[in-house]
């Protein structure tokens, strides 16, 4: 199972095994670990993570996350219930406002 380390809310980096076949959202969530997320479905954009180191080792985005990020992809974002791991990477989440999203955050 490949290593992931997410850097959350108090910036404490937290490294858990993650299955390969689970997002990036399903681990944490499963140890009680608090993630920002919505509706689990690409169309919120709430789980978005910045993509620290091994980019490379994520799933490729999907239909789905290519419409609701475009260029953010490119800057290194993406959505926690889309993306797999297939090695290791670190993570961080921080509140990004999607297009259409009002103001307050999560």
């Amino acid at each position: 199972m490949p290593e992931v380390t997410y850097i959350l809310g108090d910036g404490a980096p937290v490294t858990l095994e993650v299955p390969s076949d689970s997002t990036l959202l399903a681990a944490p969530l499963g140890l009680a670990i608090r993630m920002k997320y919505g509706c689990k479905l690409a169309r919120c954009g709430k789980c978005v993570v910045s993509v620290l180191e091994g980019a490379h080792a994520l799933s490729p985005p999907g239909p789905d996350e290519v419409r609701k990020l475009g260029p953010r992809l490119e800057q290194g974002m993406r959505l926690a219930c889309q993306a797999r791991a297939r090695g290791p990477c670190v993570l961080r989440q921080e509140w990004v406002r999607m297009h259409g999203e009002r103001r307050g955050g999560p």
